[in-house]
């Protein structure tokens, strides 16, 4: 597995990773401003950050920043003439995507190591203070508060953030398949993104991005169910583009 990590890094090359962490510390800033707010109302907590940078950030920012440095990475994988000299057209989609949940793996693992060191500094070093009288949770909210955990949030965030990634690649090479260009594929993912957070802004809130409404509501794993739902069509998808492309460069 080690060996697999250190190929796809190298892939990557030093520049490009030294550029995504630069990228994530200046968008870790942003977040802080975000979070200043919460503490005129009271304590705020790591938790409150996470949720803050989920909702006022990662949609309109983070994301985004994501799925260009997974461009990139794409960009550099993908070779045409690979695809045409490939036995298996489908197998080799299937080590693409491979590659590419590699690499965001490793991108979203590095964003959110940096970005809970940013929030407990920002935060004063308290991680959980949702139980506490002057607490921003408990000053907002009260006795509606929900009981949720701390490593229950970290989970769905990171979870929701790594399926729409993959989403945003799997339409990525769909769209290049048809387009032959990547950067069309990134815009309408991006525009994909951006209405989302068009509904958010009308407070018609999209059930599996952690947003305020987990002050209240907590978080259920099953809304995640969309998000499995289109990954899982794309990846099908995928698979059929493949299978139809080795019919035709048999015929």
């Amino acid at each position: 597995m080690k060996k697999i990590y250190k190929k796809y890094l190298s892939i990557c090359g030093v520049k490009y990773w030294l550029a995504y962490i630069i990228a994530t510390l200046l968008i870790n800033l942003i977040g802080r401003f975000a979070h200043i707010n919460r503490q005129v109302i009271g304590s705020a907590c790591l938790k409150d950050y996470i949720i803050t940078f989920n909702f006022r950030i990662a949609s309109q920012i983070f994301i985004p920043s994501v799925s260009f440095f997974m461009l990139v990475y794409l960009i550099r994988m993908f070779d045409d003439n690979r695809v045409v000299r490939f036995v298996n057209i489908r197998m080799y989609y299937v080590k693409l995507l491979a590659g590419c949940i590699m690499v965001c793996t490793l991108c979203l693992t590095t964003s959110y190591v940096l970005i809970l060191l940013s929030g407990l500094i920002y935060s004063g070093y308290i991680v959980d203070n949702w139980g506490e009288m002057d607490s921003f949770a408990y000053n907002m909210y009260g006795e509606m508060l929900s009981d949720i955990s701390f490593f229950r949030i970290l989970t769905a965030v990171f979870i929701v953030w790594f399926l729409i990634e993959f989403i945003n690649i799997e339409l990525c090479i769909i769209i290049h398949r048809f387009s032959n260009s990547w950067i069309i594929g990134y815009i309408i993912c991006q525009f994909i993104n951006f209405c989302m957070c068009l509904e958010i802004g009308k407070n018609k809130y999209i059930d599996f991005f952690i947003n305020y409404s987990v002050y209240r509501n907590g978080w259920n794993a099953s809304s995640v169910l969309p998000l499995v739902v289109g990954g899982s069509i794309g990846f099908v998808f995928i698979m059929l583009m493949g299978k139809a492309d080795n019919l035709r460069k048999r015929i």
